[in-house]
């Protein structure tokens, strides 16, 4: 049987220093318990975020009507089946509830702070510059060491004694381009290029560790800068080449697109649709169909938003279209529970008879 209890405040009551933090999970509670230090980040005029070694999350002063206090049963005694009447003395509150939300923080602020330290040439890599240390990255992006890492990697950011920069994507292009009409000229494939001779070719454009850099930022293996061969992706090369077109031209001729593609890797390896899946969508045009900008890494990461700005492209997807998109997104679903939140499922008849399933916009 439940019991009851009347509420009274004590008479030395108080509004205690005390700030109460709601944890999101049984895990970060027993880094807590381990002893794991943590970090509070942030400048003046931005979310606090509180970071892990592994993750990171935004700390917000929760929005809630309840009371939450400090209590203490007057009998602690009585059982638990007493039928009586308890008494429960509220000693304090605490001076603010605190909760956690897991968010993707340091992507916006690593973006803003590259475009101050972004080595656009040879004479900037050599000048030295435009390098930032490690520490001042820790203290510039609020997200954890971890996060931080896997940010760098995706933004293909290059180290140089123990300073890292980014590399400006239009030298980048540049680099790419020379990199394969020489591998071309050289007799070389992408799974098997000669860096050391490479390098030898390239050294008045290109400073060697940049083009080290840019073989092992394209390879899908985990080659060291130092090793004499390395392979380059065709998927990582197109891919790239296709965000700079669309970053130019958001929308684009199919064909022309693809066709761009093709004779931008010279030969090397062939065309394989696949990998833009994730970079531009397929939309009728009149009289032939066309791709439209959708990148990836620059959609939103809270699902609503995500889905809001896929069906403002186009109103309705097959499973294929929309999958690629639905990947690094904040939320612990998967992509098919998303679709079954954030989406209506219908078939729609094929001229065969077959049916396919297709999903548009939750009202």
């Amino acid at each position: 049987m439940k019991r009851k209890f009347e509420l009274y405040f004590s008479d030395d009551y108080t509004l205690s220093d005390y700030r109460l933090l709601e944890v999101p999970d049984d895990s970060f509670m027993a880094k807590l318990k381990e002893g794991e230090i943590f970090s509070v980040k942030g400048k003046e005029l931005d979310s606090a975020v509180l970071c892990t070694n592994s993750c990171s999350f935004v700390l917000r002063k929760a929005e809630t009507t309840n009371l939450l206090a400090f209590c203490e049963v007057q009998n602690s005694q009585v059982s638990d089946t007493d039928t009586g009447v308890g008494k429960l003395i509220i000693r304090a509150t605490p001076a603010f509830h605190l909760d956690l939300s897991k968010e993707n923080t340091g992507k916006g602020a690593l973006s803003a702070l590259l475009k101050e330290y972004c080595i656009a040439n040879r004479e900037d890599f050599y000048e030295g510059k435009k390098f930032i240390s490690w520490s001042q990255l820790q203290n510039e992006i609020p997200c954890s060491s971890e996060e931080l890492e896997s940010l760098l990697k995706m933004a293909m950011v290059m180290q140089k004694d123990g300073h890292w920069a980014a590399l400006a994507e239009s030298w980048i292009e540049e680099i790419v381009s020379l990199v394969l009409t020489s591998m071309l000229a050289e007799d070389m494939a992408l799974d098997k290029i000669n860096v050391e001779k490479l390098c030898s070719v390239l050294k008045d454009e290109v400073p060697p560790p940049v083009l080290k850099h840019i073989v092992v930022s394209f390879s899908d293996n985990c080659h060291h800068p130092n090793e004499k061969t390395a392979s380059m992706s065709a998927k990582l090369i197109c891919r790239f080449l296709a965000k700079r077109l669309l970053r130019v031209e958001d929308r684009w001729v199919k064909r022309e697109f693809e066709m761009t593609l093709k004779n931008a890797l010279h030969g090397l390896a062939d065309f394989d649709p696949c990998c833009i899946e994730d970079v531009c969508i397929e939309v009728p045009g009149t009289p032939e169909p066309l791709v439209v900008k959708c990148i990836l890494e620059e959609l939103p990461d809270l699902p609503k938003l995500r889905f809001r700005h896929l069906f403002q492209i186009k109103r309705q997807y097959k499973h294929k279209e929309i999958l690629p998109f639905l990947k690094h997104i904040q939320s612990p679903d998967t992509a098919d529970r998303l679709l079954l939140k954030y989406a209506k499922s219908g078939k729609v008849q094929n001229q065969d008879g077959s049916a396919t399933r297709v999903y548009t916009e939750r009202a």
